[in-house]
């Protein structure tokens, strides 16, 4: 009977149940304050803590939050986890004149004998469960391989 009586004054007033059951939801203070704490962690030890050990610290000072949810703070702030970093690209930014034609270093030495100059080329193929390292001698003058040897790790 009161279903009836909602009705009724929801169709007077030209709203529907939903906006008039609404009511508006207050700011979680606890979940701003964890949100603070998480990111106090992060900076305090300048970005080098990911998930796993914010959540530790923060297990000692009494906060507890799960992993996801820093996670989930930490992509919000734009912060980079530790497992983040780890699975980036990592090294040197090449400059333009380190490259010659792809991936052959520049020469300033001019070699026209046969055997006299070489170099050397280390490559690390990802198989399985493994990784296989190959090395190889490559003359200078011909850019033909001289030799090579491979090792699985």
């Amino acid at each position: 009977m009161a279903t009836n009586n909602i009705s009724k004054v929801c169709k007077a007033l030209g709203v529907s149940r939903g906006q008039y059951y609404y009511k508006p939801v207050s700011p979680n203070i606890k979940k701003i304050e964890e949100e603070n704490a998480v990111i106090n962690c992060f900076e305090k030890h300048n970005g080098n803590y990911g998930c796993t050990r914010i959540r530790r610290e923060l297990l000692l000072d009494g906060i507890d939050v799960s992993e996801y949810r820093i996670s989930k703070i930490l992509k919000k702030h734009r912060g980079v986890t530790s497992r983040e970093a780890k699975n980036s690209i990592k090294g040197l930014v090449p400059w333009e004149g380190q490259y010659l034609d792809g991936d052959q270093t520049v020469c300033k030495v001019d070699v026209t004998d046969l055997n006299y100059l070489g170099r050397s080329d280390m490559i690390q193929l990802k198989y399985g469960r493994g990784r296989a390292h190959v090395y190889a001698i490559i003359e200078v003058a011909t850019g033909r391989i001289v030799g090579w040897t491979m090792e699985r790790k």
